[in-house]
């Protein structure tokens, strides 16, 4: 029987200009224009046939190209797409700049492409690092990203390439994403997310005309079409190139007419398949089929699945090709995804079913990829199966794809797993909906707590499931479950980890806030020797803070919670260093988050750096370094974008960066980043809500809402007396509350506040606080001398602070007393020293209410040269200042987490703004904008 005759492919008839605009984009790329694209269109336009060229194109002006193509099975592989694209440029390394590369910020990513050994990942981490990873590949040369089909991609790879987003621009890549053109119902959230990209380029294949349909027939058929019959096959295959070439082959010569074009059109491509396959020997289409099934394989694995051998399976696959179903290439693959599918749709359903079973056998060496076809069958109670997926399901969390785990997780639990299997499975399946924030780890959680019988098991789900009812603000269900849990496993090594949560929880719980801190006050004596007696210190640090205990208590438990086996990561890196910075310690902050920068800037985690970021920049901000404060929190909302949880991230980034910009001057700006909080914050937390308040009562104050301001400071007030934590280390509300009522003439009110902050800032012992108390005190003081008097103590006590800020603040107010006391020469020292600070920390409309006391006073201040340092974006000057303390410009990216292009920028600007040629003269401008600041 003579093989039947090839499907040829379509070229690119009516894709001139579609192909002129991607080179002019990748020219643009190779300039360092880098820039997103998006070819959509439905299958069998020419998407492929067009990104071949443009690959072709690059190759030829020497740009370096990453290329993959999506395969059905491929969405079920986390980051599969991903390693397709960086596998073979990785390998190619030279080991010179393998290893350079590796030991940066790109580590991680290089480790996952090359399948080395390593712990378990961050999903934000790795989407960093393999922005690293194609920042350092294209360093020496232009690049370009081309994915085809990604709407088979994995949901982890399409969140790279959407990470990709505003990252191009620093680089001189071009990312093309091909996607069929399908309904908006049809793509995943993350897809989605990918096509309807603002920023991206978007080209959208349109059908043939009419004229190129019939251009294509006479190709095809050698012989002169007829306007009729292109008209007729235009309308039956809707200008789709690969349809026409598959219509054309339906019709032999003589049968050509307009008729019997419209005649042939029902199930064309299956039909055409089916025709062919049928002509074929059973040897050629057992390897056909067994290929639909694999997607893309070698060609000893199809054998296997086809149950041929060597020999036949070859001369099969020759066949294959040269009848045009399977692609000229080294892996056995459909030349298009629409000659697969119609082979599958040739293929019984039980059928297709039994050979991927059969197929996750063969491929048991690989989870993934075995998996993978699992997931498109329906279970058979195979406890073998249930174990596979559990496997990829571990893996696919170390790889840091959460939702890949969930989804693997899920076939386990419905094989179905037996009853032995059943709990602790469920628990996985709870912890990782739990880390991809599937609201479903609820029900879950709440299966696998009932069934779990081991100790460890139950406080695993325990705390779990606490952690997840504290993410929807049921911290009574969350105290409810861990007491019940506290119970079963007294007496065993979960006790204190469980209790911690407890206590936690409970804290949040008005009704169990007593037995709490009864428990709380049980354990005077641990140490921090393990991670669950730190967990316990932490809340009692925490309580020691909200009960207003004396700065030296606080610092007592702080310094136990610290270790160094804590990481930038966790929650628990945070809480030492943010009480610690509560009373005051800012320079000890600095240095352990100093450390922290260097740890995470050495691992490449972004989560570190944002949660490290967040820290300093709310240390900068209550220490009164305020341009400093930008700068951190700025960075912090820049790479937190992309992270979960995004809601309490957001929050506080925004919440405090707002408080920030109202002290500079820049208080519209706050208020818009406050605009799209509602006023009510829902389940963020404590911390979330306390922050939001002050930051709505500091820009409402600053823009002269006053009333606003108050009804802000006072919902704070109601939340602290919720939770009986009324102290001015926790949330010192009545500090913002005293102005407002100061500004609505409501002296009293504002008098009987102060009085009481006064007192419970004594009993704090912390300087800074006491300072700011005595400031507002005197300021609302009934007479001028004890107005003075109370002012003059505050001068005193800010001195004692580590607050430039505060001792600005308090030089002010005494200063502007003493001049309508009629003591003006006394007041100018105050003011001058006032006006100097204030200007040092960046806080200007303090500035500008010393100079006017100044002149009130009968003194001048000279005027300030914004053109050097004050010029500076708050980018240029973090850059300024870590490249004026040596750190070269890669350090700087990695430090900063930018890319080193975006370093040569920054430094490029603060260059030509301070007047000087290079890095040797940063470090003398940057101090001598600090000695003319200088009172």
């Amino acid at each position: 029987m003579p093989p039947p005759e090839p499907f040829a492919g379509p070229d690119l008839l009516e894709r001139d200009d579609a192909l002129a605009e991607l080179r002019g984009l990748l020219a643009r790329a190779v300039a360092g224009e880098g820039r997103a694209v998006r070819v959509l269109g439905p299958p069998g336009a020419g998407k492929t046939a067009l990104l071949r060229t443009l690959v072709a194109t690059a190759r030829e002006r020497g740009v370096e190209v990453l290329s993959a193509s999506a395969g059905v099975l491929d969405s079920r592989t986390p980051y599969g797409v991903v390693h397709h694209l960086f596998d073979l440029a990785a390998r190619a390394l030279p080991p010179e700049q393998r290893a350079a590369v590796g030991d940066g910020p790109a580590r991680l990513a290089l480790e996952h492409v090359l399948g080395a050994e390593h712990g378990p990942v961050d999903p934000g981490d790795l989407l960093a690092s393999l922005y690293r990873l194609l920042e350092a590949l294209s360093a020496g040369r232009p690049a370009i990203v081309v994915v085809d089909d990604a709407q088979w991609a994995d949901e982890e790879s399409l969140l790279f390439l959407a990470s990709l987003r505003e990252r191009l621009r620093d680089l001189p890549v071009l990312a093309v994403v091909a996607v069929r053109d399908v309904g908006t119902q049809d793509r995943g959230h993350v897809l989605a997310a990918l096509v309807a990209d603002p920023d991206a380029h978007v080209l959208r294949l349109t059908p043939l005309s009419n004229h190129a349909v019939g251009r294509l027939l006479e190709r095809t058929w050698g012989e002169p079409v007829g306007t009729d019959v292109a008209a007729a096959a235009a309308a039956a295959t809707d200008g789709n190139p690969f349809l026409l070439l598959a219509l054309a082959r339906l019709l032999p010569a003589g049968e050509r007419s307009a008729a019997h074009v419209r005649e042939a059109v029902p199930g064309t491509v299956v039909d055409a398949v089916a025709a062919r396959l049928s002509a074929l020997t059973p040897a050629q289409r057992a390897l056909a089929t067994a290929i639909a099934v694999l997607d893309a394989a070698p060609l000893h694995v199809a054998a296997q699945l086809a149950g041929l051998d060597p020999h036949d399976a070859a001369a099969a696959a020759d066949v294959l090709r040269d009848v045009g179903l399977t692609a000229d290439a080294p892996t056995l693959t459909f030349r298009h995804a629409l000659l697969r599918s119609a082979a599958l749709a040739a293929t019984g359903h039980d059928t297709r079913a039994r050979l991927h079973r059969e197929a996750a056998r063969l491929l048991a060496g690989d989870p993934h990829h075995a998996a993978a076809h699992l997931l498109v069958t329906d279970g058979t109670g195979d406890p073998w199966a249930v174990d596979l997926l559990a496997t990829a399901a571990q893996t696919a969390l170390d790889d840091g794809a959460p939702h890949s785990a969930v989804a693997l997780l899920r076939r386990a639990v419905a094989e179905p797993a037996d009853d032995d299997r059943l709990p602790r499975l469920l628990l996985r399946l709870g912890l990782a909906e739990l880390r991809a924030a599937d609201r479903a780890c609820l029900t879950t959680l709440l299966r696998a707590h009932a069934l779990v019988t081991a100790p460890e098991d139950r406080a695993r789900a325990a705390i779990a499931l606490a952690e997840a009812y504290g993410f929807a603000g049921r911290h009574e269900d969350a105290a409810e479950v861990l007491a019940r849990t506290f119970d079963a496993v007294r007496g065993t090594a979960s006790e204190l980890d469980v209790e911690a949560a407890l206590v936690a929880s409970s804290l949040l719980v008005p009704t169990r806030i007593a037995d709490a801190r009864r428990r709380l006050a049980a354990r005077p004596d641990l140490a921090g020797a393990t991670r669950a007696e730190r967990h316990f210190l932490i809340q009692q640090m925490a309580d020691a803070a909200g009960t207003n205990q004396p700065a030296d208590v606080i610092r007592a438990y702080a310094h136990r919670a610290l270790h160094p086996e804590d990481t930038p990561e966790t929650t628990d890196w945070v809480w030492a260093r943010l009480f610690l910075s509560a009373i005051g310690d800012h320079a000890e902050v600095r240095r352990l988050t100093d450390v922290g920068f260097a740890q995470v800037a050495r691992r490449g985690s972004v989560v570190g750096y944002v949660t490290v970021s967040f820290m300093r920049g709310l240390d900068e901000s209550w220490g009164g370094s305020l341009v400093a404060a930008e700068g951190h929190l700025r960075a912090m909302l820049e790479h937190s974008a992309g992270l979960e949880p995004g809601g309490m991230v957001q929050t506080l980034a925004c919440s405090n960066l707002a408080q920030v910009l109202a002290l500079q001057g820049r208080a519209e700006q706050g208020l818009e980043l406050l605009a799209p909080f509602p006023e009510e914050l829902g389940p963020v937390g404590p911390a979330g809500v306390a922050a939001m308040s002050f930051a709505r009562a500091t820009v409402r104050q600053a823009l002269g809402d006053h009333a606003g301001a108050l009804h802000a400071a006072q919902a704070a007030g109601e939340l602290v007396r919720t939770l009986d934590v009324d102290s001015p280390t926790w949330a010192a509300w009545r500090a913002y509350a005293v102005e407002p009522l100061r500004s609505l003439g409501r002296l009293d009110e504002a008098r009987a506040l102060a009085a009481e902050h006064v007192a419970l800032c004594e009993r704090s012992e912390v300087p800074q606080l006491l300072a700011e108390a005595l400031r507002l005190a005197g300021r609302v003081a009934p007479t001028p001398a004890g107005s003075i008097a109370l002012l003059t103590r505050s001068v005193d006590v800010a001195a004692r602070s580590e607050s430039r800020l505060q001792e600005a603040a308090s030089s002010a107010a005494l200063g502007a007393a003493l001049r309508r006391a009629g003591s003006r020469s006394q007041a100018r020292p105050h003011l001058l020293t006032a006006h100097a600070f204030a200007l040092e920390v960046g806080a200007l409309p303090l500035a500008a209410e010393a100079e006017a006391e100044l002149a009130a006073a009968g003194s001048r201040v000279r005027p300030v040269d914004l053109s050097g340092v004050g010029s500076l974006t708050v980018s240029e000057r973090r850059v300024a200042e870590l490249a004026a303390s040596g750190l070269p410009d890669v350090e700087i990216a990695r430090r900063l987490f930018v890319a080193r292009r975006t370093v040569e920028t920054h430094l490029s600007h603060a260059y030509r703004k301070l007047g000087v040629t290079g890095r040797d003269g940063l470090a003398g401008a940057l101090a001598e904008h600090s000695g003319r600041m200088a009172p």
